[in-house]
């Protein structure tokens, strides 16, 4: 699942929840599981590449304008909440863009959901919610099938909860979501029948806590399995053709355990918050030095913390506010890598221990200038690094680099202006420079170092 799509996601449930939750507690993450990125494919673990991928189309921009508008569904849902036991949401998004990268040709993305949902009250302490989500990420305005095929995946999510203000000051909340996700990386493949195409069933616990004014406390427990039905071992399967039928999907199912937590501090100006996650493959085995699986199973280790402020900078000419925001994501895995120069031939074969291990720092520094018309104008720098820990990098033949270190940047400067159309609609305009450098330098199948230019609009209806 997209980060675009948990995200919208999270902001569904906090205007659903929003007229039972604790004052002044903050959002909290979708308990869906998204999968991790298979580890044995280096094409996923890598830097995304201005292919025309479903993921082309940035989203800083739009991102005030979404938590605006959930803010004021949820402030909408508790007045009505008072008068009617039933609360209606429905939000729906898209957007258009057009990519020009300084390797490959120009193209377009298209980004397009609709949440619908409720909240159903039965009582003062107890309520249900629900909510169903359609989603597509794929190519917009150009042909379906061409010489140069765009990634694109459609997503369908159902979750349910259940929450019980226990007190004035707690708030237990229980979920359910299920998510399927169909997605086509070759023009060959079909939807239903993609490598990577998966389903989720997850289940969450939160608790929130309002004991000292001012410092809104929670965290959760949540438990996923994630199940790839068609990915398989390509390598494996050709050099055992035999057994093509026992390798044949879920390669790389998993259960996924996750703990988090967060904090609100000074009056809702600052968040600090921390997640930690362990997926336990059920059938992916750890590959050993000479390049085939053993009897140890993978296990990947995901941590991350972070923390945001929010500071009016002018109240003089409409309301101008920055919200830094920092986090760090941390990975650790005991699956390895072997890459043949020759594919098939042993001898070719590169063994690269703690392969997929990485820190991941990102900054970014939203600027948002808003006017009494509703009209904001939205300045959004950001930088991302990805430094793998063991990860050697590679010269432009293809050959490691020994004694270093592969690292991968990204310089991404958005700057948009949001249109309030009417109550619950907002028309987004944006623009994004993004700078990629990487130390990479075997660039024969995936740009690692460019440039890219994105010009994007976007419609948001929430209600």
């Amino acid at each position: 699942m997209s980060f675009d799509s948990m995200t919208r996601s999270g902001l569904v449930f906090v205007a659903l929840v929003a007229g039972e939750a604790v004052s002044g507690a903050p959002p909290s993450p979708a308990p869906a599981a998204e999968p991790a990125v298979a580890a044995g494919t280096a094409a996923k673990v890598e830097t995304a590449v201005p292919s025309g991928t479903a993921m082309s189309v940035p989203a800083a921009a739009v991102s005030p304008s979404e938590v605006a508008s959930a803010e004021a569904a949820a402030a909408a849902a508790g007045e009505e909440e008072k008068e009617s036991a039933l609360v209606p949401f429905y939000s729906f998004h898209f957007t258009e863009g057009m990519s020009i990268p300084s390797i490959g040709g120009l193209f377009f993305g298209n980004n397009v959901g609709t949440t619908i949902g409720g909240k159903y009250g039965l009582g003062p302490e107890h309520a249900l919610f629900g909510a169903y989500e359609l989603s597509y990420q794929g190519p917009g305005m150009r042909a379906q099938e061409g010489h140069e095929f765009q990634e694109r995946a459609i997503d369908h999510s159902v979750s349910g909860g259940h929450s019980w203000k226990i007190s004035p000051s707690l708030l237990l909340s229980s979920r359910v979501q299920y998510l399927h996700e169909f997605r086509r990386t070759g023009a060959n493949e079909q939807f239903g029948n993609g490598l990577y195409d998966f389903w989720s069933l997850g289940l969450a616990e939160r608790v929130d806590l309002g004991l000292v004014p001012g410092i809104p406390l929670g965290g959760g427990l949540s438990y996923a399995y994630v199940r790839f039905p068609n990915y398989t071992d390509l390598l494996a399967e050709f050099q055992s053709a035999s057994l093509t039928s026992e390798l044949s999907g879920g390669a790389q199912d998993f259960h996924r355990f996750r703990a988090e937590g967060d904090a609100g501090f000074s009056q809702g100006q600052g968040r600090a918050w921390f997640q930690v996650s362990m997926l336990d493959y059920i059938n992916a085995k750890v590959v050993s030095g000479i390049g085939t699986a053993g009897t140890t199973k993978q296990q990947d280790f995901l941590a991350g913390i972070g923390g945001s402020w929010k500071q009016v900078l002018s109240k003089s000419s409409g309301v101008i506010t920055a919200e830094p925001a920092l986090r760090v994501d941390y990975k650790t895995s005991n699956q390895n890598f072997v890459r043949y120069r020759i594919f098939g031939d042993p001898s070719s074969a590169s063994f690269i221990q703690g392969n997929y291990d990485y820190v991941a720092p990102s900054l970014e520094v939203p600027v948002r200038w808003s006017f009494e018309t509703g009209q904001a104008l939205v300045f959004s720098p950001a930088y991302s690094m990805m430094a793998y820990t063991k990860r050697p990098p590679r010269d432009p033949v293809n050959n490691y680099i020994t004694g270093k270190r592969q690292m991968n940047q990204t310089v991404a400067l958005t700057l948009g202006y949001v249109a309030r159309l009417y109550a619950y609609t907002n028309w987004t305009f944006g623009y994004t420079l993004q700078i990629q450098q990487s130390n990479n330098k075997f660039e024969r199948f995936l740009p690692y170092n460019y440039t890219g230019h994105v010009v994007y609009t976007a419609l948001d209806i929430t209600y």
